[in-house]
């Protein structure tokens, strides 16, 4: 029979993710819209125009990245967090 995870384990694994979300919107990777939607390229050229122009600077900033995704649909902030959560070690 599984036993199932005690609270302090699973609020290590959610800290864990969080820590990696939190580095992962102040570092990055360039390309990364086109890579967690590899799969979509239609909606990888969307939401990159989104990402593109959601600054009013040259730049994005973590502020603009926490507004970016905010504003994606449960789905598209899933998906990016799983992505994260497999991929980004940070």
């Amino acid at each position: 029979m599984e036993t199932k995870p005690t609270i302090p384990e699973m609020a290590a694994v959610v800290t864990d993710i969080v820590k990696r979300f939190t580095k992962f919107t102040f570092n990055f990777p360039a390309g990364f819209i086109g890579i967690v939607w590899s799969d979509e390229p239609r909606m990888a050229e969307h939401l990159n125009n989104k990402f593109i122009n959601i600054s009013d600077n040259s730049f994005v900033s973590s502020g603009d990245f926490m507004r970016w995704f905010v504003e994606l649909d449960g789905g598209n902030q899933s998906k990016l967090i799983t992505w994260i959560d497999e991929n980004y070690k940070g």
